[in-house]
């Protein structure tokens, strides 16, 4: 729905390997999110630990919208390309022998660094594979797009079934960052967030988090 915003407390993880809070599942916060929904895609905004005087919203749930589904993995393109998971409510890098492979990590990278996470096969097989026909091309993509749907969601028993890298009009989807979250794309959230932003006090809490992704 269009124009709906919701509010929300969540606990927030800034991932690194020697915090405590996170590496046991405890995080931080929680802190106040709004939610916004417009032309289909859904964006978060850090409001602070407390909300503004007056605001209506809903208290009852400390999760994200009912419309929203769970975080089911992470991205780390600031510093090494590295894929978490969560297991046990920690997050664990992926080591799987599939992440080895040069084009199943250059095609996740395509997806990423492209507006809307969205290429077009012929974009995908002219990156990846210049001097190949399209036969061959389009048969090394095919092969490469059921890897990467196997490393992204390995419990599904049809890799085609896969919500998170969806094929649409001839293209590939990726899933957007409240599915697969980037810590780039939160980074530069933050960055915005921090400019538009009037509050000092939430300013600073912005670039704070920005920081801790920037040298994670």
């Amino acid at each position: 729905m269009n124009g709906k915003t919701t509010y929300h407390q969540q606990v927030s993880y800034c991932g690194k390997q020697r915090c405590r809070k996170c590496r046991e599942g405890i995080g931080h916060g929680p802190y106040w999110y709004a939610y916004s929904t417009e032309n289909g895609r859904t964006t978060r905004t850090y409001i602070g630990k407390n909300l503004p005087p007056g605001l209506q919203v809903l208290l009852e749930s400390p999760s994200p919208p009912d419309n929203l589904e769970p975080v089911a993995l992470r991205i780390r393109t600031l510093g090494q390309f590295q894929l978490e998971r969560q297991s046990n409510q920690e997050w664990q890098t992926v080591t799987d022998a599939v992440w080895q492979h040069q084009r199943v990590r250059a095609l996740l990278a395509c997806l990423l660094s492209n507006p809307g996470r969205k290429l077009g096969r012929e974009q995908v097989m002219d990156a990846l594979w210049p001097d190949a026909d399209i036969e061959t091309a389009s048969s090394r993509l095919d092969r490469t797009v059921y890897s990467l749907r196997q490393l992204l969601e390995p419990a599904l028993s049809r890799p085609a079934s896969s919500h998170l890298l969806r094929m649409e009009r001839e293209g590939l989807l990726l899933a957007e960052q409240s599915q697969i979250w980037v810590d780039a794309d939160a980074f530069e959230a933050l960055l915005n967030q921090a400019r538009t932003t009037g509050d000092p006090g939430s300013r600073e809490k912005l670039l704070e988090e920005a920081s801790v992704l920037y040298g994670g």
